[in-house]
């Protein structure tokens, strides 16, 4: 998609992009959590724009790790910066969409090899 038709969209609200490739990777330093799937970026009729990505977890070791933080959290509990994720994405005209420290959510299948992840995606210093 040319960034002339995807601010065209965004502006009529009817933004969608399809993506060949989504890497989601924890951001911290010591071995992070990595997701790799498919999906998409789509703008909900409040105008924000989510992701979607059908991903896998790099090792089964990776599923359990982000099904124990997420139930391992507190209602009124700060986030810590292993609670942020980078995501990087490659659409399917081979463009690179970038977005740094988002907040996930996380919809796991059982067995625990692959599952859902959507979250709102900011649009400002943190992506591009």
């Amino acid at each position: 998609m040319k960034i002339d038709d995807a601010i065209e969209k965004f502006r009529k609200g009817s933004f969608e992009a399809d993506f060949i490739q989504i890497s989601i990777q924890q951001d911290i330093k010591v071995k992070p959590l990595m997701l790799i799937g498919a999906g998409l970026f789509r703008q909900d009729e409040t105008g924000q724009i989510k992701l979607k990505c059908y991903a896998k977890a790099s090792s089964e070791r990776d599923s359990v790790d982000l099904l124990n933080n997420q139930f391992n959290r507190r209602s009124g509990e700060l986030f810590t910066d292993e609670d942020y994720f980078n995501i990087q994405a490659i659409d399917v005209s081979n463009n690179k969409w970038v977005c740094e420290r988002t907040l996930i959510s996380k919809s796991w299948s059982m067995p625990l090899s692959a599952g859902a992840i959507r979250c709102p995606l900011r649009f400002g210093p943190c992506c591009r």
